[in-house]
């Protein structure tokens, strides 16, 4: 059962990932946070750089699913739910 959750947690993160990437790289060219290239650089095209945020997002999504959880997991989370908060600001920053 505990692997499941693992495997679960992974595949929502995963799957979140995959979905906001695109997201992310249509807003980092909407507001302008792109990577011009030059002679220092290795790529040849303009590159988006919020990419970090969609992996973020999809880290911080699958972790405030786990308390909804019906196992052992979910309540060892639910009882240290208040180390949690230290740990999502401290992330944000």
């Amino acid at each position: 059962m505990r692997y499941n959750t693992y495997l679960g947690i992974l595949v929502v993160s995963a799957v979140t990932a995959f979905w906001l990437t695109p997201l992310a790289g249509w807003l980092a060219f909407r507001v302008g946070a792109i990577d011009i290239p030059n002679e220092r650089k290795v790529h040849r095209g303009v590159m988006p750089r919020l990419g970090g945020l969609a992996v973020y997002l999809a880290f911080l999504l699958s972790l405030l699913a786990v308390p909804f959880l019906q196992n052992s997991i979910a309540t060892e989370f639910r009882r240290f739910a208040q180390l949690m908060v230290p740990l999502f600001l401290g992330s944000l920053v």
